[in-house]
């Protein structure tokens, strides 16, 4: 993939790009009632969910804008985004890239395409007693690489305001989620609502990249990596496979007519 092949989002009319987040911070919310955990943090895992969520949210709204004929599964409960194209499943993985901007537009190809090491099955042996790396989900399963990029070492692209007794909201939610009982979205935002309208302030757009992908024929060419590799990436997992993204093909090169137009968004130079 080269530098000129990337698709960044751009130009989303200020209605649509808030009505995106509201939406990504709705999903989030109730999300974090299925990973609650009473150590971390709320704001700052909801905002992490947010990310993943309005990642999902912004390629759909480019493909739509794009007329590219994508079915998606937005409620199948997996953090990934699947979606079907051309008679093949897909499955998008997001990366945020945090604290500075890229300097160069060059610098976005050597960002790495990062799977978590789990979805990994390394224990098939060639012919010559070489592990083969194996796509745990089904062969035909391609994955597309994007990126959210905060753009900034300032300061986050959304402040969060959360009201107070969100946090004991979650801690009786997810106990009786522990002994079995069936939690509903309705109940949630029920309960939500008298302690207030959690709201959000967007400081800056942060940008959005949609760049390379991968299939069973490129497994092979992924190597063992830690999250600590990379600083600046936020992974789903502590451990991963990865390959630099100028050794994959570009998701652009399957659509000959982006060389005409697209729409609210552009190549990089």
């Amino acid at each position: 993939m080269l530098t000129h092949e990337i698709i960044q989002l751009s130009r989303v009319p200020e209605t649509n790009f808030r009505s995106l987040i509201q939406q990504a911070l709705n999903h989030a919310l109730w999300q974090y009632v299925l990973y609650f955990n009473d150590d971390e943090d709320i704001k700052h895992r909801v905002l992490s969910l947010l990310n993943e969520s309005f990642s999902k949210l912004l390629f759909r709204f480019f493909c739509l804008q794009n007329n590219i004929a994508a079915e998606f599964d937005l409620q199948n409960g997996n953090r990934y985004l699947t979606f079907k194209l051309n008679d093949n499943n897909w499955e998008l993985i997001n990366l945020s890239i945090y604290d500075s901007p890229l300097e160069f537009a060059s610098e976005t190809t050597s960002l790495p395409a990062m799977i978590p090491a789990q979805k990994f099955d390394c224990s098939q042996i060639d012919e010559f007693g070489n592990k083969i790396i194996r796509w745990i989900t089904p062969p035909e399963k391609q994955v597309l690489f994007t990126y959210l990029h905060n753009n900034s070492n300032k300061e986050n692209f959304l402040h969060l305001s959360l009201p107070n007794g969100l946090g004991q909201l979650y801690k009786d939610l997810f106990k009786r989620k522990e002994r079995g009982k069936t939690l509903k979205e309705s109940d949630f935002w029920k309960k939500l609502k008298p302690l207030g309208t959690p709201d959000f302030i967007i400081n800056h757009k942060p940008d959005f990249y949609i760049t390379s992908w991968a299939g069973p024929e490129h497994w092979k060419f992924f190597y063992a990596s830690n999250a600590q590799n990379f600083p600046k990436i936020k992974t789903h997992s502590p451990k991963n496979k990865t390959i630099l993204l100028h050794r994959l093909p570009a998701f652009s090169r399957l659509f000959p007519q982006f060389n005409e137009t697209l729409n609210f968004a552009k190549f990089l130079n």
